[in-house]
């Protein structure tokens, strides 16, 4: 039997569309924690295809439940009295995992349509336990001045992606209880969280542990994960509780030899980029030195003296980005999430 209802009345676990254009994700959500009570072993999951091609994996629900109860507990969700809240594409493991969890705590899951500045409007004058968040839409809602909803709520996720410097600070200046969140879709999730202004995520408990290979990419090992994990994040490692995230083997920059990491780049950057301003650091094709950073805007290039800015901004001079490039629009995800690896990949097909 469906656990799919109408809006009222919200009480024990139910998937509830709170707008029109979301009732298709509400019974998606709901016909997934049916399998998973099932105990369907397996069920497939698509990673988001934000830095390569999507891929299927196939993952048994045991796995599921581990992960879910992990988040529960490292969060103190129970403590939290209400729904949640999912305004996330219905196929991501983002969105599955918070109906998981409201099904395990016997909570409602209201669905929200997919969208920037997801609809908060729509949500009934409830108790919030959970809100999932990438960080674009955070960022929205809050330039909307949205954040004292947000700051009502028991804690909000933020991750599917990095948070600038811009959002971390406001975050830091809210009264929101924000987790930013560290995982994948090989890890079912979010195996991490930090605090706005903390720089290093901890495990979500002692079972789950990071080390490094040789190359400095980021290894994890969680009792729902099949072995060790080799990611294609690259971090530093403090101890095996905690990191730091750096930025992905992917995007690493070999300029002449020398590897540079663009989200580290965009990181001194940021201070100094106009805050409504789309853009991000990628390679270009040079003869001398193989490949150099360069600066993407989206939309016109604005009248700055850019030479002053990377002088001021970093510090190491072949870090500095060769040019500005403008590109009429990036990639984004349903919910405004900047995809780098097909904007990229669009990038070096013109070249």
């Amino acid at each position: 039997m469906s656990s799919l209802k109408t809006p009222n009345p919200w009480q024990g676990f139910t998937v509830i569309a709170l707008e029109p254009p979301a009732q298709e994700a509400a019974e998606a959500l709901d016909h997934f924690v049916q399998e998973v009570r099932k105990g369907n072993s397996a069920l497939e999951f698509r990673t988001s295809g934000s830095t390569g091609p999507p891929k299927k994996i196939i993952v048994d629900s045991k796995k599921i439940l581990l992960s879910a109860e992990a988040s529960i507990n490292a969060v103190g969700l129970e403590a939290h009295p209400g729904a949640l809240i999912s305004p996330l594409p219905a196929h991501t493991v983002a969105a599955r995992m918070m109906a998981v969890r409201a099904w395990m705590l016997g909570r409602p899951l209201g669905v929200l349509k997919p969208a920037l500045r997801p609809a908060l409007e729509k949500i009934p004058s409830e108790p919030i336990a959970q809100i999932a968040l990438s960080p674009s839409q955070c960022k929205a809602l809050l330039d909307s001045g949205l954040g004292h909803v947000l700051a009502s709520m028991g804690c909000v996720l933020v991750g599917g992606g990095p948070v600038s410097p811009n959002l971390e600070t406001l975050l830091q200046q809210s009264q929101i209880s924000v987790f930013i969140t560290y995982g994948m879709t090989e890890t079912l999730g979010h195996v991490a969280l930090r605090r706005p202004g903390q720089p290093y995520y901890r495990s979500l408990n002692p079972s789950i542990r990071f080390s490094r290979e040789e190359h400095g990419r980021l290894i994890i090992v969680a009792p729902w994960i099949d072995g060790p994990l080799l990611t294609t994040d690259i971090g530093e490692v403090l101890d095996p509780f905690t990191m730091r995230w750096i930025g992905r083997a992917d995007f690493v920059i070999n300029s002449g030899g020398v590897k540079i990491h663009p989200e580290e780049v965009e990181r001194l950057l940021s201070p100094f980029m106009p805050p409504d301003l789309a853009w991000f650091v990628g390679p270009a094709p040079d003869e001398q030195f193989g490949c150099v950073p360069v600066l993407y805007v989206e939309g016109e290039v604005p009248s700055i003296n850019w030479s002053e800015l990377w002088v001021n901004a970093i510090p190491e001079k072949l870090w500095r980005p060769r040019r500005v490039v403008a590109l009429p629009c990036f990639h984004r995800s349903s919910e405004g999430k900047f995809l780098r690896g097909p904007t990229l990949r669009t990038i070096l097909e013109q070249h």
